[in-house]
């Protein structure tokens, strides 16, 4: 008998044999998720990069930003308890040049900030007055008078020389004004706005306005 010959026969895949189905414009998920990863991460560092800020739109709300912040070296004050204060760092803050017998200007101009310090809340930079009066502002009658506007208020006095030396920095100038005890203190009005690295950066010009100076500061606050 003859040998009988086992034949194996290769599998045929004809149209209607099981197999990847291709369709026109089909695209694998595998490859949506990666580009869209990609856009996702470009998003989101869009979002995170400081947004410029306009100097102009934050002059028309009072604030002037310098060309370049300038570091404000340490200074020789101190506050209502004695203590020594030689810099401004940790935390934006408002600096205004005063005294406690200004008969209109300084009072207002601490009712505004009241008014901002309020506003703000949690958020609400440190204000600090600085006498231009140290010959009649003791330590205690000037915390008296800054505090009695926001109990967070405060003060800070010295030598004359040490407040124009800081006052130069600030671009403030001050001088004493007619003879007798009854004498007045012309000085220069704008508040100083120094950031948390201790840099002198811009100030407030008048007329001061707590909404605008709010809008101002949360604008150059959350760079």
């Amino acid at each position: 008998m003859a040998n009988a010959r086992v034949v194996v026969s290769e599998p045929v895949q004809t149209d209607a044999s099981p197999g990847p189905v291709k369709r026109p414009g089909f695209i694998p998920v595998a490859g949506i998720a990666l580009p869209l990863l990609v856009l996702a991460s470009l998003l989101v560092a869009n979002l995170m990069r400081p947004v410029p800020v306009d100097n102009d739109a934050l002059s028309s709300l009072g604030l002037v930003v310098l060309d370049q912040p300038r570091t404000v070296e340490p200074f020789d004050l101190k506050d209502h308890e004695g203590t020594a204060i030689r810099q401004f760092a940790d935390r934006w803050t408002l600096v205004f040049f005063g005294f406690t017998h200004c008969p209109d200007i300084c009072p207002t101009t601490l009712s505004v900030m009241n008014q901002l310090a309020v506003s703000m809340g949690p958020n609400q930079p440190e204000v600090v007055m600085i006498t231009v009066d140290p010959g009649r502002d003791t330590a205690q009658n000037l915390n008296q008078y800054v505090t009695a506007f926001n109990p967070d208020f405060r003060s800070l006095s010295g030598k004359a020389h040490d407040i124009r030396q800081l006052g130069d920095q600030l671009q403030v100038v001050f001088e004493e004004q007619g003879d007798g005890p009854d004498y007045q203190v012309g000085h220069t009005t704008h508040i100083a706005v120094i950031n948390p690295t201790g840099e002198f950066m811009g100030y407030f010009r008048v007329p001061h306005r707590s909404a605008s100076m709010q809008q101002a500061l949360t604008t150059v606050m959350a760079r």
